[in-house]
């Protein structure tokens, strides 16, 4: 079965796809820990089409990733199922945060395709379409990320807010 390569910088691709027919993603991380905190699973299906908390545990006994980077030996990655009130959600942490490029390999734990791993964990409708791929959630709580950046300026609505004009002692 053939791998699949993804590259992980600054400005690149936010979404990588997961239904691939491949046993392996190799995702090279040229992007440091300050950028990027964590790949998230996302899918256009929901609880009701059978995209519960059930399934993203089922899905992530699957699934196994290590971190590769010249200074430290391979270490396994975690790979996470929390629920909150908008739903579950699956999440694949990047290894230690560095400002060197380290390669994420992400395997099924069976030698089945991502595909086959997704459209059979808790036996979703198969005449269902479903888009699977792994968000890239920016990183936070660094001061780096939050030093001002040059605002876009938009051509939207230009109207005044008077109430955030307020002087003091007026």
């Amino acid at each position: 079965m053939e791998k699949v390569h993804y590259l992980l910088t600054k400005a690149g691709p936010r979404l990588l796809n997961l239904m691939v027919d491949a046993n392996q993603i190799d995702i090279i991380v040229t992007a440091p820990g300050m950028l990027c905190q964590r790949l998230e699973f996302v899918t256009n299906l929901g609880a009701l089409d059978g995209c519960d908390a059930g399934f993203y545990t089922e899905l992530s006994s699957h699934l196994y990733a290590q971190a590769y980077c010249g200074h430290t030996s391979p270490k396994p990655v975690d790979i996470s199922v929390d629920t909150h009130r908008l739903g579950a959600e699956l999440s694949i942490d990047l290894g230690e945060p560095n400002m060197y490029q380290s390669l994420l390999r992400l395997r099924t734990c069976s030698g089945r395709s991502f595909r086959e791993v997704i459209q059979n964990s808790r036996s979703l409708p198969s005449q269902t379409e479903m888009m699977a791929g792994l968000y890239v959630v920016k990183a936070e709580g660094h001061h780096e990320h939050h030093q001002a950046m040059p605002k876009v300026k938009s051509k939207g609505n230009k109207q005044s807010h008077q109430h955030h004009n307020i002087k003091k002692g007026a």
